[in-house]
């Protein structure tokens, strides 16, 4: 039988700690390991006058070990080996190893060896890469991975190095049968060697891990880490593409991406508990093909993503669908502090962020937009039906989609479109759906900077039927409507609504090409001290079919054909209006209109300041 063919040290070379030996605690007495590095040949004998040369990693330049733990006395480079293929080696910092025999034949080369902390063991162990199962005992003990893990046992501290043979680039190492990997034993990856795992077969490893960013894993088999294993995986782990990063997230549920771009063909699936981030504008995801989603989840819960950018291909009208980001029925989802370039088609369920349906409690916060061209309802942040409890969040949405921010969402819920930036969207910089489909319901719109979209800047709609409210303040909406939207443009249109609205301390700045400042179509509306500069055409707030329960106040209004208009041709019961208090200046054709030819009761029209533009203007018609 032979030997298990295994090196004892414990002669750790990590930066500025070295350890000699490690003690094993005990009352009755004290077990040391081995303090010497030792070396054995294919026979597992001693390796007698072989030769470890040490070099600078990734090079043949010279490197100095040391036989004192002070580094004060240099070993020869290369050290031989003594009758008992031993010796003594303490270094500092990383290294690239070659170990030869007597002839200068080598027999493994280590790159990049940072020496082994606390959490791996000091005893390593070397399997036959030529076995053809790693996941069975072998009769002669012949050195696979299972014959080592069943050696080791539990409790002992051991390390599995895994090397790359001399020829060729990769050595597999050939799983037919599923392992488990205990939590004492650590496992070692030099560049080159993998774990082919066969379809249908699972290593599970829930110790150390060592790798770099080079590929560890093939084959059609899984891999799944412990928890608390590893910090996090990385897709180069797996290799490249779609495949490798889905290998990944099935792996572990924190996932790294470095400074590197990824290019993917398909989907990659996202599990519940998943955190997934990386490096920035250093790490880019990206995609030439047309109608896929780079990251899709669907009936999953509890998800981030943040730190990456993605690259999608809507470059041409004709693409009909494709998302950076995809959600399906996924409950507690951040998306936050990512970039996104050209994403959103000709379909309605696209967009750059897309929470397509029955999603709750989710977060889409400091996110960047550009570069979608998509029509319909395809937007930059797509929450398309029935989505609850949604805070969007400091994001800006430069893209010509037809909206920057869509938000159908449902009743018994609050909704929040807090500080973010919409520009140059063909349609609307923040649209607003909502229903009174069961409890309280509260959408707030604040702090948002909306500018240059062809329709609308920020409108909402919906029926609450009283039972929530709507607030939209602290907005600075300018410039919007220069594409004739009909009814829609406007820089803040509300619409069918019934619940409480309050629109407050907004600055509106309009174009001449543009319809209104403020537009309602609703009941229960009070629009206070907001300001509003137009171009002398149109309306500054104009308050349309049946306007009841109104309360316009505080208002600055000034350069507007009309400051305030109330009512319609085909409105119907006006009735408890308030306009109180607002400052009307240079408007063209009249400060205050109230039309009357529908029922009307109960106006009042008080302490106004009312200037006209020198023309033949109304202060208040009615």
């Amino acid at each position: 039988m032979k030997k298990l063919n295994r090196i004892f040290t414990s002669i750790l070379l990590i930066p500025f700690i070295v350890v000699l030996f490690t003690a094993i605690p005990a009352f009755s007495g004290v077990l040391y390991q081995y303090p010497k590095f030792q070396a054995f040949d294919g026979n597992g004998n001693p390796l007698n006058g072989g030769k470890l040369h040490t070099y600078q990693p990734g090079t043949t330049t010279n490197k100095a070990t040391y036989s004192d733990k002070t580094l004060s006395t240099a070993n020869a480079n290369p050290i031989v080996l003594d009758s008992r293929g031993e010796t003594v080696v303490y270094g500092l910092g990383s290294y690239k190893f070659i170990l030869k025999d007597s002839s200068d034949v080598t027999i493994w080369t280590f790159d990049n060896y940072e020496g082994v902390g606390a959490t791996l063991g000091s005893v390593f162990y070397f399997p036959d890469a030529s076995q053809a199962d790693q996941g069975v005992v072998t009769a002669s003990n012949a050195l696979t991975v299972k014959d080592f893990v069943d050696a080791i046992g539990t409790t002992k501290k051991a390390t599995i190095v895994f090397l790359r043979g001399s020829s060729g680039n990769t050595t597999n190492y050939t799983f037919k049968t599923s392992i488990t990997i205990p939590s004492n034993i650590a496992l070692y990856f030099e560049s080159g060697a993998q774990f082919s795992i066969d379809a249908g077969k699972t290593v599970t490893i829930n110790g150390p891990f060592d790798a770099k960013l080079y590929q560890v894993f093939n084959g059609s088999g899984s891999v799944t880490f412990g928890n608390g294993t590893v910090k996090e995986v990385y897709p180069e782990w797996w290799g490249s593409g779609s495949a490798a990063a889905q290998a990944a997230f099935n792996a572990y549920s924190n996932v790294c991406f470095s400074k590197a771009d990824y290019l993917w063909t398909t989907a990659v699936n996202l599990n519940s508990n998943q955190y997934v981030h990386g490096a920035g504008n250093s790490s880019k995801i990206y995609t030439t093909t047309d109608n896929i989603n780079l990251i899709s989840g669907v009936s999953v819960n509890n998800i981030v993503i943040e730190g990456l950018q993605f690259y999608g291909d809507n470059t041409s009208s004709d693409i009909t669908n494709g998302n950076g980001l995809y959600f399906h029925t996924c409950n507690d989802v951040i998306i936050r502090n990512c970039v996104f370039h050209k994403f959103g088609g000709a379909n309605n369920n696209s967009g750059a962020i897309n929470f397509y349906n029955g999603c709750s409690r989710i977060i889409a916060e400091s996110n960047y937009v550009d570069g979608g061209i998509g029509t319909a309802n395809a937007a930059d942040i797509l929450c398309y039906t029935a989505i609850s409890n949604a805070k969007i969040i400091n994001n800006i949405c430069l893209s010509t989609n037809s909206q920057g921010i869509y938000v159908n969402a449902v009743g018994g819920t609050e909704n929040i479109v807090l500080g973010n930036i919409c520009k140059n969207h063909s349609r609307h910089g923040i649209m607003v759906y909502y229903a009174d489909s069961g409890g309280y319901y509260k959408t707030i719109c604040s702090n948002n900077i909306v500018r240059n979209n062809g329709w609308t800047g920020i409108y909402l709609s919906g029926n609450v039927a009283g039972s929530g409210e709507v607030i939209v303040q602290n907005n600075i909406v300018a410039d919007n409507g220069s594409v004739d939207g009909g009814d829609f443009a406007n820089n803040i249109y509300i619409t069918n609504s019934n619940a409480p609205i309050l629109i407050s301390n907004n600055l509106i700045i309009a174009k001449d090409t543009e319809y209104h400042g403020i537009k309602v179509t609703g009941t229960d509306v009070s629009i206070l001290n907001n300001w509003l500069l137009g171009n002398f055409t149109k309306t500054g707030i104009y308050l349309t079919l049946t306007p009841k329960h109104i309360m316009v106040e505080g208002n600055t209004i000034g350069n507007w054909d009309t400051g305030i208009s109330i009512g319609a041709s085909a409105s119907t019961n006006i009735e408890h209006i308030i306009v109180n208090g607002n400052s009307i200046y240079k408007s063209k054709s009249c400060g205050v209109y109230v039309d009357l030819q529908t029922t009307t009761n109960y106006i009042d029209i008080i302490n106004n300041y009312i200037k006209g533009d020198g023309t033949k203007g109304k202060g208040i018609s009615i």
